[in-house]
């Protein structure tokens, strides 16, 4: 991301130029530009950036914008003064959660649906997928390491050490089921730990069966992305369809063929190798 910020004054307004214009990143254009570094202006910036947009923020004043310099920080730096004040004046009380809207609570901004034909029955892709739901380590290129605290079911969590994918940077993220049906091949699970701009996301499983010798494995992402990103929406839908094909992929060869898929191998041997494509039907 590039940032760019020239005094502004009367008979010259502020502008990216004259000498601080921004060289013109590779391509000869900007996929993002953001006018104004208040909060949702540099939260958006960011959050493009990180998805490997190129992305140009100009701001006319000061970075920060009115909530860093004249309103909210300073304004509730008071108001906790005050806070303070007044409660050493009457009892406390503990907090209570109140019911109602929140951010899970709002509609999703996205929803992606990916499905794949296993060449092996239902039952055996369910085998991996669901009664095996916490050995996704052992054959999902992102993923270096994975464990589940308890046996398959509502309230079991999954903990993955991923090496990075789609809008997700390497770390820990943990999985904890909703449900889990075993008659009907299905799981879903909540994901934590996800970059911060993403508010929640749900993933759906179901391994459908085809005949005698063959099933559908179809997943199913919800997210809600926070306010400054909702209109990124796009670029996080994008990185996921990559990430989704090749892991659809690599859970077909592992079925089919009994071995890691070679995109598997490659990131186990060293970061970098291998590419993500597959041939998994993304909507």
């Amino acid at each position: 991301m590039t940032t760019a910020s020239t005094p502004a004054t009367p008979d010259r307004p502020s502008v990216a130029g004259d000498p601080s214009r921004p060289p013109l990143p590779p391509g000869g254009a900007w996929h993002l530009l953001v006018i104004g570094g208040g909060t949702a202006g540099i939260v958006g910036a960011k959050a493009a950036a990180s998805l490997g947009a190129s992305v140009l923020l100009v701001e006319r004043h000061r970075i920060g914008g009115d909530c860093l310099w004249t309103g909210c920080v300073p304004s509730k730096a008071l108001l906790a003064a005050a806070s303070r004040a007044a409660s050493a004046e009457r009892p406390s009380f503990p907090d209570r959660e109140w019911p109602g809207r929140s951010a899970a609570g709002d509609p999703p901004d996205m929803q992606m649906r990916a499905e794949i034909m296993v060449g092996v029955p239902a039952e055996q892709a369910w085998a991996l997928v669901g009664e095996r739901f916490g050995d996704i380590g052992m054959w999902a290129a992102p993923i270096t390491r994975s464990t589940l605290d308890a046996a398959p079911g509502p309230g079991a969590v999954r903990t993955c050490h991923v090496r990075g994918f789609g809008p997700v940077p390497a770390g820990v993220v943990h999985e904890r089921l909703l449900t889990f049906d075993v008659a009907g091949r299905s799981l879903s699970y909540e994901a934590d730990g996800l970059p911060g701009f993403i508010a929640r996301a749900v993933n759906r499983w179901s391994v459908t069966a085809q005949g005698e010798g063959a099933c559908t494995v179809r997943a199913q992402a919800t997210l809600t992305l926070r306010g400054p990103m909702r209109p990124l929406g796009w670029l996080v839908r994008s990185r996921l369809r990559a990430s989704a094909t090749a892991v659809l992929d690599e859970l077909r060869h592992h079925l089919e063929t009994g071995t890691p898929h070679p995109r598997k191998l490659a990131a186990a041997a060293g970061p970098g190798a291998g590419s993500a494509t597959g041939n998994a039907t993304v909507r």
